[in-house]
């Protein structure tokens, strides 16, 4: 699941290059209580064909991102949610991009094709694939924002959704016709994104040469705790004195974790600043 905040922001360009990466293998991490492993890989992105259709469309591209900064060729199953309308999805081999900005080039989309038009509410990667694969353990899900992304992030996501959809044209679909309609959930609030609480104090004496954006991405388990902390996208060369107090104010922040029909996931939260040097000021003309 993911959650985005952003403060000042101001998009300046992007760089995006292509990378080869390793095939995913099984479950770096380990168990949670389920005894099911976290797969290593998430949903980055559920986007319709045809961006004029706002999300009830009868085509989907989903893609995938790893936790590492390589991308990585997977298959596997993914589940995607319509409503209590649960529909499992077994996908051939892609690649998921890097969990940094400049590798989302490398994403290969899934495109899932329905029988009507629909809207798709959640996703989330429940089979990993190959000799090693096997179930995954229900964490970060991808829910349907409730507003369309803004500033650089917002940019960015809208570029890379933009190529995807001219790659997905020489791509077969694959027919989502298998469907299993579960139970309503039964808790007041079922589905939550992760909410930053508090802030980590700000120094900022620390930004006072910093300029353009940094968005920070930070991965937390299902109670909301920090478990890592990395510059996701800049707009240029990063400055270090700037990158550094910011993701240290990430990591100590505190959050609300996320939940999915009730059930508390681990999650990601995307956060942005961007800076600005002020103009030297006008010199006051000369005298006559």
């Amino acid at each position: 699941m993911y959650c985005f905040a952003h403060r000042l922001v101001r998009l300046t360009g992007l760089s995006l290059m292509l990378v080869a990466g390793p095939r995913i293998a099984a479950a770096a991490a380990a168990p949670p209580a389920s005894g099911q492993p976290q797969c290593p890989a998430r949903v980055l992105d559920v986007a319709p064909l045809y961006p004029e259709e706002n999300f009830a469309s009868t085509t989907f591209l989903v893609t995938f991102e790893t936790p590492g900064l390589a991308p990585a060729h997977m298959s596997g199953t993914v589940a995607l949610y319509s409503g209590d309308r649960r529909y499992d999805v077994h996908f051939g081999d892609i690649v998921a991009a890097g969990s940094v900005a400049s590798a989302l080039s490398d994403a290969t989309p899934v495109v899932v094709h329905f029988p009507a038009p629909m809207s798709i509410d959640a996703a989330y990667l429940a089979q990993l694939g190959g000799p090693s694969g096997g179930p995954c353990a229900l964490a970060y899900v991808w829910t349907k924002p409730a507003t369309k992304a803004q500033g650089a992030f917002g940019s960015i996501l809208s570029a890379f959704e933009a190529d995807i959809r001219k790659r997905a044209a020489s791509l077969a679909p694959i027919e989502a016709s298998a469907v299993a309609v579960e139970a309503k959930p039964s808790c007041a609030s079922p589905t939550v994104r992760p909410l930053v609480l508090k802030a980590a104090p700000r120094d900022v004496g620390a930004f006072q040469t910093g300029t353009g954006f940094y968005i920070i991405e930070t991965s937390l388990s299902q109670n909301g705790a920090v478990v890592d902390s990395w510059l996701w996208g800049s707009a240029a060369r990063p400055d270090l004195s700037v990158a550094g107090p910011l993701l240290k104010e990430a990591r100590e922040s505190s959050y609300a974790p996320a939940t999915f029909r009730c059930h508390p996931v681990s999650s990601v939260v995307f956060s942005e600043d961007s800076f600005a040097i002020a103009p030297e000021p006008t010199p006051p003309p000369k005298p006559q």
